[in-house]
């Protein structure tokens, strides 16, 4: 029978995250309106992402501006961080 070491286990296990690495950045690549393509990179990882909404404040109050058919979004990378609008399915 075939049977894995520990060390080939992790290793498998190592590079079965690192695909599933690859595909989230390009998940998040389709999904962002208008990305541009040198958010994909060997090195680059997805940290998080927080929903967010844009305020402005004129004389005094302050109001806030959301289009139902956006949603805003902070990308936080390993090295940048990005500010996007996710294209929203109907």
């Amino acid at each position: 029978m075939f049977s894995l070491n520990q060390q080939q286990t992790r290793e498998i296990n190592q590079e079965k995250k690192k695909t599933e690495g690859r595909m989230e950045m390009f998940d998040i690549l389709n999904d962002i309106e208008d990305a541009p393509a040198d958010i994909l990179s060997a090195n680059r990882h997805l940290i998080c992402i927080c929903d967010a909404r844009l305020l402005v404040q004129s004389e005094g109050t302050v109001k806030m501006i959301h289009k139902l058919e956006q949603v805003f979004s902070l990308l936080l990378f390993t090295d940048k961080i990005v500010v996007s609008i996710f294209k929203f399915l109907k």
